[in-house]
């Protein structure tokens, strides 16, 4: 299979993107599968307890699945996708995940994001 095309990478870059975070907030991997890595590895630089690894094969039964930890309910999970965009398209929901467990185990980040509201609502005033 080899490694992702260029336009591909760029997919997962503005995914991160597109989250509640920056994709420079990621150290992000393209491995190759054909030597038993991850077609995607992407680690939460501030944290490397947090991670989200894409891998699968484009083959017949186009099954992809990723690896990622926070998980949706346990600390890590498995979850599968049918194409490899659909993976990708998760990566934001993950990055929610992230913060909600940085929220959870951190509480400033709670008197962050309720400053970030009165701010907010000055300037909508």
């Amino acid at each position: 299979m080899g490694k992702l095309r260029k336009t591909v990478q760029k997919e997962v870059y503005d995914s991160l993107d597109d989250s509640i975070f920056a994709s420079d907030d990621f150290d992000v991997q393209f491995g190759d599968p054909d030597n038993d890595e991850w077609l995607v590895y992407i680690e939460f630089i501030h944290d490397p307890n947090f991670y989200y690894g894409i891998g699968g094969s484009g083959s017949m039964g186009a099954s992809y699945y990723a690896k990622k930890s926070p998980g949706d309910i346990q600390e890590s999970d498995f979850d599968y996708y049918n194409g490899f965009s659909d993976a990708v398209r998760a990566i934001p929901l993950w990055c929610k995940e992230i913060r909600n467990e940085l929220k959870a185990s951190k509480p400033i980040y709670k008197e962050v994001d309720e400053l970030r509201q009165i701010i907010e609502e000055q300037f909508t005033k």
